[in-house]
């Protein structure tokens, strides 16, 4: 009864290192990938955070002075994080 349940224990938790290491090499793979397209990425950003500024209640004026305000502290943290 106990070697069963040894058994099982042993059997589930290699089930789950197995599961572990292939998501480890899946999002490895995905970062090799990703990491030539960034053009892309920046502009689906910038079209997303332009729809959601043009939906808020906030006057033109200060709207756009908030789309700069979020641009310069983009623009900060990139050059910041740069590796």
């Amino acid at each position: 009864m106990i070697a069963q349940g040894v058994q099982l224990m042993i059997i589930g938790m290699s089930v789950v290192f197995m599961f572990l290491i292939v998501l480890v090499v899946f999002m490895s793979l995905t970062a090799a990938i990703v990491k030539y397209f960034p053009e892309q990425a920046a502009t689906e950003s910038a079209t997303v955070s332009s729809g959601a500024t043009k939906s808020a209640s906030a006057p033109d004026a200060s709207g756009s002075k908030l789309q700069a305000a979020l641009a310069a502290v983009s623009v900060h943290h990139r050059r910041r994080n740069r590796k």
